[in-house]
């Protein structure tokens, strides 16, 4: 099915597959929209480099895993807003009266490698460690 390769080349199967079954227990069971990511190159978090962030379009997580040579680590569920009934939960916290993190639109990088978020339809929101 789809569209042949091209001469010389070879399939490369995917690195991570959202479950999106059994949603009490699956933190991806509510992707409805893959958004690809990017491999985090920056200074201000180096405790992160070469991880491979990514998010579904409205779930309440992001993705983040490394993938070195053909060996792909587990996948960390990162929550888009920390909540204080899960404390022991990867999350992204909004600082300075940011806005609240809610529908990932796309994850970017600058030429220095920081990542940002296009989220909610009206804000560019910037990983940085906390203050």
């Amino acid at each position: 099915c789809g569209r042949p390769l091209r001469a010389g080349s070879t399939a490369t199967p995917p690195i991570f597959v959202a479950d999106r079954t059994a949603r009490a227990t699956n933190p991806f069971a509510d992707y409805n929209a893959m958004i690809g990511g990017v491999v985090y190159r920056g200074a201000a978090l180096p405790q992160l480099s070469g991880v491979y962030f990514f998010g579904g379009y409205a779930g309440a997580r992001l993705g983040a895993l490394y993938q070195c040579g053909s060996t792909t680590s587990p996948v960390t569920p990162v929550t888009k807003r920390c909540n204080a009934n899960t404390p022991n939960e990867a999350c992204l916290r909004s600082i300075d009266g940011g806005p609240a993190f809610s529908e990932l639109r796309a994850i970017v990088e600058d030429h220095a490698g920081e990542l940002y978020m296009v989220a909610n339809g009206n804000s560019l929101l910037k990983l940085v460690p906390l203050p």
